[in-house]
C-alpha cells in the first residue's frame, strides 16, 4: 500500500513542479503578492516584526513569514541576490511545506478510513485537488496553516481512538 501512495504522491507532484517553474509568482492568483513578500523582505532586513499598519497583510501572525525570512537572509548571505531567484525559493519553501501537509493528510486519512480503497481514494482526493498545483507554491502563510491544521487534526483522531 505504501508503494501505491509513494507512486500517487510522485505523479501528484509532477502538474504542482510545473506550475512552479513555468509560471511566475504573480500568476497564483494573489492580489496581494507584493505584501506578503514585503512582510518576510522586512524582516529578513530588519530582524524584527513590522507592525500591522505596515502592510496589507503585516496582521497576520508572523510565524510563516519569521520562517521565510530565515530562509531569504541565509540564500541572501550564500550569495543569492537576483530577487526573482529569490522569490521562487521563497515558492519552494511554501511546496515543501504544502506537501508536508499532503503527507499528514495522508496519515490522517489512513486513522480515519481503515477500508484500504476507501483510504486511496481519499488521499487520491487530497493529492489531486485541482487548487492544490496554485496553493502548493503560494506565498504566504495559508500554507503553514494547513499544515498546523492538519497536524492538530492528525493528533486529534490518534487521541480520541486510544
Amino acid at each position: 500500500m505504501y508503494r501505491l501512495y509513494l507512486l500517487l504522491i510522485a505523479v501528484s507532484i509532477i502538474p504542482k513542479l510545473l506550475f512552479l517553474f513555468i509560471s511566475d509568482y504573480g500568476m497564483q492568483g494573489l492580489y496581494d503578492i507584493q505584501s506578503h513578500i514585503y512582510y518576510i523582505e522586512y524582516i529578513a532586513s530588519n530582524f524584527g516584526i513590522p507592525t500591522s499598519d505596515n502592510c496589507f497583510q503585516c496582521f497576520n501572525p508572523p510565524l510563516y513569514y519569521l520562517t521565510a525570512a530565515g530562509i531569504y537572509k541565509l540564500a541572501f548571505l550564500v550569495g543569492i541576490h537576483d530577487e526573482l531567484v529569490l522569490i521562487k525559493i521563497l515558492q519552494i519553501y511554501s511546496f515543501l511545506l504544502y506537501h508536508l501537509f499532503l503527507l499528514v493528510g495522508i496519515l490522517t486519512i489512513n486513522l480515519v478510513l481503515t477500508k484500504k480503497n476507501e483510504a486511496i481514494i481519499g488521499a487520491s482526493l487530497l493529492l489531486f485537488w485541482p487548487s492544490g498545483v496554485i496553493h502548493s507554491v503560494r506565498i504566504g502563510n495559508d500554507v503553514l496553516v494547513y499544515l498546523t491544521i492538519s497536524l492538530a487534526l492528525y493528533f486529534l483522531i490518534k487521541w480520541w481512538k486510544q
